[in-house]
């Protein structure tokens, strides 16, 4: 989680893709993070359902696993477009 954390404080990340575990983590600490510094990302997760986490990001885009890669590619374009979030 360090190692994530510590990307998103650099300049020059357009975007990210998270899920919304890594192992018994929650990612929360770097969606806030990328939330703050105003960088858009979507969530990429086989949790969509049962995820509490997931509660506190209801604006942002959620993609189910497992997803067509042009569905990922094109969730990442709306979010740097600035589109609003739909569920997938």
């Amino acid at each position: 989680m360090r190692e994530a954390l510590a990307v998103t404080e650099r300049d020059g990340l357009a975007a990210a893709v998270l899920d919304v575990r890594v192992g018994h983590e929650t990612i929360a600490p770097v969606a806030r993070q990328l939330a703050s510094r105003g960088t858009p990302f979507i969530f990429y997760t086989g949790q969509v359902e049962n995820d509490p986490d997931l509660a506190e990001w209801t604006g942002c885009r959620i993609l189910s696993k497992p997803a067509r890669a042009s569905a990922i590619v094109a969730a990442i374009a709306e979010a740097l477009h600035g589109v609003p979030a739909a569920r997938n």
